[in-house]
């Protein structure tokens, strides 16, 4: 209940899931789950496009080439997550400026139960409103339960914001919650460089190590 979830993230400090520190490996990278896989209406774009997820991720990579491009995913369930998301989207967003066809992100709301449900056009009209128009295309809404979902992205507690990196073939291979750290976006930043090799910028980061070689990026056993 709504208890557990204040003392969990008071215990966790804000930060129910852990930063990995490292990429996960291709073999233990599991693809996005799925949501609005039937098509039902329950998830669109602020420009009114239905999506379905994963595919919302990985229809521009034509090729099917994992490095060919990478996502970073913002999850959000109310307006307490949607005030950390920016501290990792917005770095992210202005470091690969000048890759915005490889290096993206997709804002997800997440707006679960009936009462939501019945203000959906009040929740989309405001959203609308309150955010800046080059991000409608890529920031989406969606209406409806999905426990299944939240498991897979170990997303129990929804008070607070969740970022996922994935690959061109919409594999997870970094996850975090909470408000990020400077070297949360450091290591974030480094990953997105490893995912999309060849990059023209990531503007004014410096990886680990001290230098600019992705490649020196381990891989991670891990899942979520």
């Amino acid at each position: 209940g709504y208890f557990w979830y204040l003392k969990d993230l008071s215990d966790t400090k804000s930060k129910p899931v852990v930063a990995n520190d490292e990429l996960i490996s291709i073999d233990d990278a599991q693809v996005f789950p799925p949501l609005n896989g039937l098509n039902n209406g329950s998830l669109k774009t602020l420009t009114g496009e239905e999506e379905s997820l994963p595919h919302f991720f990985t229809k521009d990579n034509r090729s099917s080439d994992p490095s060919a491009m990478c996502t970073l995913v913002g999850v959000a369930f109310n307006d307490y997550g949607n005030k950390m998301l920016p501290s990792w989207m917005e770095p992210f967003e202005h470091a690969f400026r000048k890759d915005r066809n490889r290096v993206k992100t997709a804002w997800l709301s997440i707006n679960e139960g009936t009462t939501l449900s019945l203000l959906k056009y009040f929740i989309t009209g405001s959203s609308k409103k309150n955010v800046p128009e080059d991000r409608k295309d890529h920031t989406l809404l969606y209406f409806g339960d999905c426990p299944d979902f939240r498991d897979v992205l170990r997303m129990h507690n929804n008070k607070t914001g969740y970022v996922f990196l994935l690959d061109g073939l919409g594999r997870v291979r970094f996850g975090g919650s909470g408000k990020a750290t400077d070297e949360e976006l450091k290591k974030l930043i480094g990953f997105g460089k490893a995912l999309a090799p060849g990059l023209k910028a990531a503007a004014g980061i410096i990886e680990e190590n001290g230098n600019n070689d992705s490649a020196q990026l381990k891989t991670k056993k891990k899942k979520f």
